[in-house]
């Protein structure tokens, strides 16, 4: 994808071990510079934060861990298109509300979707995303969520 600007790092002691989870679909003449690119450090031109929230596209590989990372949760609040594996768990809000990108195989579409975020349609999708996340993730739809959870919880527990 020439001309891209693409910055990756693991933070995982993982990288270190023989049989981490990435080397199982590295061919074994490539591992030696993936290795060292893992281990590179890395320099930002910027924060990391502004760099994700201006990006047109944010890519969030999950690997071998499916959680509910921090960078995402940046990424949707400042409404930029998610690029990501399909969510393996029901979240308590329709995820679906949130302009996504999904991979389909193995992250081969990546530049394909890149390139049809085009700065119109990314303006776009950020409202659209902005809006989502004030209806279900900002602190008082998720407060609400909490106490009506407990609530239940303890109405249950009588």
């Amino acid at each position: 994808m020439k001309g891209r600007k693409i910055f990756y790092g693991l933070s995982s002691s993982e990288k270190d071990h023989k049989e981490a989870w990435w080397r199982h679909d590295i061919p074994e003449n490539e591992r030696d510079e993936i290795s060292r690119m893992l281990h590179a450090e890395i320099h930002f031109p910027e924060s990391y934060e502004e760099m994700i929230t201006s990006s047109r596209l944010a890519v969030f590989p999950t690997g071998k861990h499916w959680g509910w990372r921090a960078i995402t949760f940046l990424s949707l609040l400042s409404g930029g298109p998610v690029y990501m594996d399909k969510p393996i768990f029901e979240p308590y809000f329709p995820m679906d509300a949130f302009k996504a990108f999904y991979t389909e195989d193995e992250w081969a579409d990546l530049e394909t979707v890149l390139n049809q975020v085009d700065d119109e349609q990314w303006q776009v999708i950020r409202q659209h995303n902005q809006e989502a996340f004030d209806r279900y993730l900002a602190p008082a739809p998720v407060g609400r969520y909490i106490c009506q959870t407990v609530r239940k919880q303890l109405e249950n527990m009588e």
